[in-house]
């Protein structure tokens, strides 16, 4: 029980520092290294007080795609004969070397190796918290790690909501390089931010209806539902002011998400039917908005004019620069050394892109044929596990329901942002995948009853 306890704390430490340190991608170094640091200890505490049995087949394959991922990326700074690593941009570093009369017979395959080493390391925040959940002897105490997770959604949202409320001053925003004047909360981005509070807001949604439906026998629980309610309430304006597009349109998707399981729709043609229109809209929207002509990152930064930096141009130079390395890969975190070789030259301005904004083609460039194999894999297994969640007979557990809509968020929000790569998200996303793969009971079907009212004579 105590052992439970502990990890229950070490997992609302990671992600509250995950929280504070993370939610820029490109700031915080000095941060991030004290979430790191708290990550190995814990990964040493974890694996020093319980033994490897709590794995099961569920989480044995997740680790193992992740010990894949890791011996890849260990590959990637590996120097190897310049036949392995050969293409146009090998060819221009050794075209410029033979011409200062200098020859290198042997390159990495990752255009900057020390980025593959830092990907190592930072690797350890999900990993713990993954750990974490998985390990815990007694399963008793998620509700609380759910909580948490809600009003760290609410604590964001209405940082937001305070940054962009009359004459808000500057010190509300924790970045440097941000979207000021915009509701980013506790990141840097706006669509960082929506994405986060997209995550939370099933989890909120779930300890509300939960509640909702004790309130009858129990005042306390009326009051959790309607305090579970606000949260959801204030998540969502949070969402709605943040003004991610693709935040509007995967609002939608959890709604009709929660209506199906509301309204206790078997598994017949119209939930298959409903499903798949909620899909195929959010994956419109993305589409959309993926190979818009404009910067669409929200209705608070839209820009209507054609820009060099649009989402469909730097998706089409993604694919050319993935034409040249889908094989072995450039390494993780060198997209922003390697597009501007492909860039036009004649249109190119001042605007720097340090991200594709479109998670699997970026994967794809860095990571090569290895990586998207992994990720292939690692997709199929969650369709699979997601389909056995909400499709099936058996009415699993709310919290395993809200994590299969959460973690579906961020991977169709990844086909237009990189919120991933903000150690928020990673290790959010990090434990809802810890409690996909957790085995729990059903809940037992209930079944509805009209009340009967008697009126007496007099009435």
């Amino acid at each position: 029980m105590w052992i439970s306890r502990i990890f229950l704390v070490l997992s609302i430490v990671l992600l509250s520092i995950a929280v504070c340190v993370g939610g820029s991608s490109s700031e915080g170094a000095a941060g991030k290294s004290i979430l790191y640091t708290v990550s190995a200890a814990t990964l040493v505490v974890i694996f020093g007080v319980r033994k490897l049995d709590w794995i099961s087949k569920r989480q044995s394959f997740l680790l193992l795609l992740f010990g894949g991922l890791s011996i890849w990326m260990i590959l990637q700074c590996l120097p190897v004969g310049a036949w392995l690593s050969s293409g146009d941009d090998r060819e221009l570093a050794t075209t410029g070397m033979a011409a200062l009369g200098q020859s290198y017979d042997h390159f990495s395959l990752s255009f900057l190796p020390e980025q593959n080493l830092a990907m190592l390391v930072a690797m350890a925040a999900p990993l713990a918290a993954f750990c974490l959940i998985c390990a815990a002897p007694e399963k008793t105490y998620l509700s609380i790690l759910v909580w948490f997770i809600s009003l760290l959604g609410v604590l964001s949202s209405g940082l937001g909501l305070a940054q962009v409320s009359g004459g808000a001053p500057s010190w509300l925003y924790l970045y440097e390089n941000t979207n000021m004047g915009s509701a980013v909360g506790l990141f840097a981005n706006v669509n960082h931010q929506a994405c986060f509070l997209l995550m939370t807001l099933p989890f909120a949604i779930f300890l509300s209806a939960r509640a909702a439906q004790k309130w009858r026998s129990d005042d306390a629980q009326l009051a959790k539902a309607i305090v579970f309610g606000a949260f959801a309430l204030i998540i969502a304006l949070g969402v709605l002011v943040a003004g991610s597009i693709a935040g509007y349109g995967l609002l939608l998707f959890i709604l009709g998400g929660f209506v199906v399981r509301f309204l206790r729709i078997k598994p017949s043609i119209l939930r298959y039917v409903g499903m798949g229109i909620s899909l195929a809209s959010v994956i419109a929207i993305s589409l959309v908005i993926v190979f818009s002509p404009h910067v669409l990152a929200g209705f608070g930064e839209t820009n209507l004019e054609l820009a060099n930096d649009s989402r469909v141009g730097m998706n089409l130079t993604g694919l050319e620069i993935w034409q040249n390395h889908w094989l072995w890969g450039t390494g993780p975190g060198t997209i922003a050394q390697v597009f501007p070789l492909y860039e036009n030259t004649e249109t190119v301005g001042s605007t720097f892109v340090n991200q594709l904004h479109n998670e699997y083609l970026q994967w794809g460039i860095e990571m090569g044929l290895p990586g998207l194999t992994l990720l292939l894999l690692f997709l199929a297994w969650l369709v699979k596990r997601s389909f056995a969640l909400t499709l099936s007979d058996a009415r699993y557990p709310g919290v395993q329901y809200s994590s299969v809509i959460s973690i579906w968020v961020l991977l169709l929000h990844s086909f237009v942002d990189y919120s991933i790569r903000t150690s928020p998200v990673l290790v959010l996303a990090a434990i809802v995948l810890a409690l996909l793969t957790l085995e729990m009971p059903a809940e037992p079907q209930r079944k509805r009853r009209r009340s009967k009212v008697r009126y007496s004579a007099g009435s």
